[in-house]
């Protein structure tokens, strides 16, 4: 058997074993536990190789190859019962929203963790400095996209983002800009209905809670996978 033939075996043979154990109910952990795999630890050798453009891992062993997989997460979410129409036009529209609003919740997760790690050990003035400096360069490449944004779709993206850090944008604005920009900003936000010293509250819009369930905006864009009903 040459490597492509077992490549496509092993593949074909995981996509299986994972069906099967998800059907039955069995953890998937099992199967990576399993004495099998773990005798095979003390008897393989480790190697890393290119096959079809990928570099995988694989375990050798003599002319035995095992592939080795890391399996993509996957959300799966149960099956959505609305009350009426509405609440169900609501479901999809913000869904919509949501999907177009997402990689900016992405960005915007990474550029705050990039300020936290960078700024951690400044001072105040030096800490300023950069955040302006920083700020100028995304103004530059966001400012047109944000403000298209319309009413709804810019209140699923700060509540995307107050969902994660489990704070106010209030305050996360008076960290990163200071208490008058975060003052101004939200005098402003609720002249168009944003309340952003409430934050993120679950049950306030169950629809929305639904919706953002099935967003993990700590992870890269193409690490997301979505399983809709």
């Amino acid at each position: 058997m040459n490597l492509m033939t077992l490549h496509n075996a092993v593949r074909c043979r995981l996509n299986v074993m994972v069906s099967t154990i998800s059907y039955l109910g069995i953890p998937v952990i099992l199967l990576l536990t399993s004495p099998v795999l773990l005798r095979a630890q003390d008897t393989f050798q480790e190697k890393r190789i290119h096959l079809n453009g990928e570099v995988v891992t694989a375990m050798v062993n003599g002319d035995d190859t095992l592939i080795m997989y890391d399996l993509p997460a996957v959300r799966v979410v149960r099956k959505r019962i609305f009350k009426n129409v509405d609440e169900y036009i609501k479901y999809k529209r913000y869904m919509r929203y949501a999907k177009i609003v997402y990689p900016y919740a992405v960005e915007s997760m990474r550029v705050y963790r990039k300020i936290e790690a960078d700024t951690k050990d400044m001072g105040w003035w030096r800490r300023r400095r950069y955040i302006n400096k920083l700020n100028k360069t995304l103004k530059k490449q966001y400012k047109e996209p944000l403000k298209n944004l319309s009413k709804t779709q810019g209140y699923i993206l700060v509540k995307m983002i107050e969902r994660e850090l489990e704070i106010p944008f209030y305050k996360l604005i008076r960290q990163t800009k200071g208490a008058w920009t975060a003052t101004y900003y939200s005098g402003l936000g609720r002249f168009y209905g944003y309340h952003l010293k409430k934050g993120y509250i679950r049950g306030q819009d169950p629809i929305l809670d639904s919706v953002l369930d099935d967003f993990d905006i700590t992870k890269p864009l193409d690490e997301e996978e979505h399983c809709d009903d």
